[in-house]
């Protein structure tokens, strides 16, 4: 059971593009519902 070396790049590149593809579904999802609030922002500090 060899795989050439062709092979194994096929499939690298293959998940980098799927890698990259997922990236740019969810990007639009991540700017939008950031988990922590932008540094400087003055918005219910507890005092």
């Amino acid at each position: 059971m060899s795989t050439s070396s062709g092979d194994i790049a096929m499939d690298m590149n293959i998940g980098m593009c799927a890698k990259e593809g997922l990236f740019l579904l969810l990007f639009p999802f991540f700017t939008e519902y950031r988990l922590s609030p932008p540094s400087g922002s003055k918005g219910d500090i507890p005092k």
